[in-house]
Order: C-alpha cells, then structure tokens, then sequence
C-alpha cells in the first residue's frame, strides 16, 4: 500500500523520475515553448507539433494497452517520433533524422535501459513507413498512432491524397482502417475515395463532345453535393482536341450505375443523361462547370468526388499515371 497521490500536471519539481514518460513529455514541451525556430521557418507550426505530438503520445499509450506493449516506451518513442521537426521545423527525411536525435536526448536523460533505448528508437526511426507492415509491434505503434491523429484533423485526409502517392497513401487508407476496427470507430466515407484503386484504375472512358461535357459534369457535381446515400466514384477530365475524355473505374462505375438506376428508376449510362426529376441542375452549376472545363488545357481534372474536392494536376504529372487515365 501506499499514500494516495494527486497529479504532478507536469510541474517540473513534482516529476519524479518513476514517471519516465512524464519526465520526456516535459521534455518535449520545454523544447517547443523555448524554440528559437519561429513559425516562419517551419513547415509547420509549434501549436501543430505541440498539439500532435501530445496526441500521438496519447494516442500511442491507448495502443500500448489495447496491444499490450510497454507502455512508456511506446509513449516516449511516440513523444519522440517528430523531434527533428521540433528542433529543426522541417520534414525532408525527418523521421531518421530524429532517430539519431532521439538516441542522444535518451543518452541525457536516461531512465530507460539499452534495450528499452532500442525499441525507442525503432519506434522512432521506422514511423514514416507506414506503406511498410512489420511483425515487430514497436515498429508499428507509432506508425498507427500517427495515423489515427494525423486523420482526426480537418483537411489532413485531403494533404495526404494530395501529397502521397496514391500507391502509399492507398496504404495509408488501410493503415486507418485497420486502426479505427481495432478500437471500434465506425468508418468514414472519406475512407472510400479510393476503393479498388490497382494499375489502371480510371481505365474506363467515354469521349464527349464540349456541350454534353458540360451537361455531364454540372449534373454529376449536383449528385455530389446532393445529400443522399449515392457515392459517386472518382473520375477524371482531360480534352482531346474539341472533345473532353471522361475516364471511371469500371467496377465503381458499375456499382454507381446499379445503385442509381434502383433508387430513381431511371436508365443511365456514360453515353446517355437522363435526368431524374428529384436532382435539379442549378444553373451555377453549368457555369461552374463551363469554366473547369476551359481550364483544362494542358491539365487533367480530377474530380474525388466522395470528398467532395476537386484538383487540376499537369497532364505530364506521375499523378496521371498512377490513375491510370490514357493520355
């Protein structure tokens, strides 16, 4: 038995070094309040890195209980993970580059042993590898817990789409879902963007002229921001001389097809609109769409439509390829 305590709230005096991960995570702060590196010269924010790397820490010590892991491990390599970006404010090869910073702030403080050291450190060193799945746990939990608060914040999922791969971030859609099952947490649509995404994905194409391209896109931009249970699959825009080349996945063409035709009784296909009386075109719409389509030169218009976003991407960009449109 021992005297009930109360919360130390990080004063630095009331740390004790029993409480190993709270000696870091005063660490850490104390690196972000007194940073020299303004926001300015990060490719960040310390309010971001303050906030996310609390989370993630957070985060890491929820998984280390549900996987059971050593707890503060788990939690100091997570408090860790990013500390080149603490120091430096930038990404490029951040999460070996923090490694080796890692290793010598655990060198300072101490309190962990050589083998606790190294499951820190991989923790640390492997985090950004998350089209990467390895059977050593403590390689995992960060990359899990980077993912689960990466994707909580507004926009993210979007940076992501817009900034990976679509090979890597397709493994980091996988990553999420596996994570949100693992704790129970009902998937997002957001998580479908995607779906059945493989070489080749928008590989089936109709060629339209410009006045029924504009009555298509202005009628499928009203489905996608009609509130229903339809989900428009992804689909892209690019001009062949006078005409617009619109490419789909075909299964999730299909499926969309299917689901369209049941709920408005309507026949539908790539070479036909028939319009069902309940989705009404505004006619902003047919400007809007007037106007991306005579942005299109030079340039694809990808249209996520689940996500309700739109990008226009160089004609000539690897993003081209990975969709698999046929230029």
């Amino acid at each position: 038995m021992q005297l009930l305590n109360d919360h130390h709230h990080y004063r630095e005096e009331l740390i004790t070094p029993e409480d190993r991960a709270a000696v870091y995570e005063r660490y850490v702060a104390d690196l972000l309040l007194s940073s020299k590196v303004p926001d300015s010269q990060r490719e960040s924010s310390i309010v971001f890195e303050l906030k996310h790397h609390h989370s993630v820490a957070q985060f890491a010590r929820i998984l280390a209980k549900q996987r059971r892991l050593q707890e503060d491990v788990c939690v100091v390599g997570a408090l860790l993970h990013d500390i080149h970006v603490i120091v430096n404010g930038t990404y490029k090869n951040h999460a070996h580059k923090s490694a080796v910073i890692a290793s010598d702030i655990i060198d300072e403080i101490g309190l962990f042993s050589d083998t606790e050291k190294a499951d820190i450190i991989k923790i640390v060193y492997h985090h950004s590898d998350k089209d990467v799945w390895s059977a050593d746990p403590y390689e995992e939990i960060c990359k899990d817990a980077d993912t689960l608060d990466s994707f909580l914040y507004p926009n993210a999922f979007g940076y992501y789409l817009k900034h990976k791969t679509l090979p890597v971030f397709k493994c980091y859609i996988e990553r999420a879902k596996r994570i949100w099952k693992e704790l129970n947490i009902p998937l997002p649509t957001d998580y479908s963007v995607i779906d059945n995404y493989c070489d080749g994905w928008l590989g089936e194409e109709i060629c339209l002229d410009y006045k029924k391209s504009v009555k298509w896109l202005a009628f499928l931009m009203s489905i996608i921001d009609t509130p229903h249970d339809l989900l428009t699959p992804t689909f892209s825009i690019l001009q062949k001389s006078d005409d617009f080349v619109f490419s789909f996945n075909a299964k999730n063409w299909q499926d969309f097809v299917v689901t369209f035709k049941m709920k408005y009784t309507v026949q539908f296909s790539l070479a036909d609109i028939n319009m069902p009386k309940e989705i009404t075109v505004a006619p902003s719409l047919y400007e809007k769409a007037e106007t991306m389509l005579k942005e299109l030169k030079g340039r694809v218009l990808i249209i996520w439509s689940v996500i309700k976003s739109y990008e226009f991407i160089p004609a000539n960009s690897d993003r081209v390829t990975e969709l698999g449109i046929k230029l």
